[in-house]
């Protein structure tokens, strides 16, 4: 029973931060404005103007990931991206149909897709360029997200499909509270869980997260 409660009290503080944060926060405007814009793209066609006018700006603006792209290390990413993107055009067309339900059934590609993005952007914006390509399907993660989910979950292997795996499950056992928060601000329960996991991560509250 207590186990209970501080699970309940865990969840409603949780979910008592996230709608603050929505109702306070402008930034999230950026992310469903490239989000629209990215899905009117027929991306075997992707050019690397498209890539450096609303990926770039994005990635730098909204995701923070200017410093690391800007590295020497990261030196012409634009162009890899964009060769990237079309090559797995098809792959990426068929996850923009998909949600998380179907994970297992796509291990092996989501693992080699995965990895090239990160060879060309780094773990965090690999994760987040992913997301706006396919925003029902694949989830963001920062270093502090990834840290506090393996963490919590006791993770060995700094790996993407088990993230992915983790949060499919998360979404699916507090469904009626990402359903619910999903339908009173019109986004995906994917979505609601990104901006959820964001902002409780981000906050000393994340402590909690082993509770949950």
């Amino acid at each position: 029973m207590l186990d209970k409660k501080l699970k309940s009290d865990a969840i409603e503080a949780y979910v008592k931060l996230f709608e603050d944060y929505a109702k306070t926060s402008d930034i999230e405007k950026i992310y469903d404005e490239t989000v629209r814009y990215v899905q009117r793209i027929d991306l075997e066609d992707i050019t690397e103007q498209n890539v450096k006018n609303i990926i770039k700006p994005f990635l730098f603006k909204w995701g923070n990931m200017g410093r690391v792209l800007g590295s020497q290390e990261y030196k012409g990413w634009e162009k890899k991206l964009k060769d990237l993107i079309k090559e797995y055009s098809s792959m990426l067309g068929n996850f923009r149909k998909e949600s998380l339900a179907k994970i297992e059934q796509f291990e092996r590609e989501i693992k080699e897709i995965y990895s090239k993005f990160r060879e060309t952007l780094g773990p965090t914006a690999a994760g987040k360029t992913l997301n706006i390509l396919c925003p029902n399907f694949f989830p963001l993660w920062d270093s502090a997200i990834r840290n506090a989910f393996y963490q919590a979950f006791d993770l060995k292997d700094d790996n993407y499909y088990t993230f992915m795996l983790k949060v499919r499950d998360f979404i699916k056992k507090y469904e009626e509270t990402f359903s619910k928060l999903a339908n009173k601000y019109d986004k995906n329960m994917l979505r609601i869980f990104d901006e959820f996991s964001w902002q409780i991560t981000h906050d000393p509250i994340f402590l909690f997260l082993s509770s949950v």
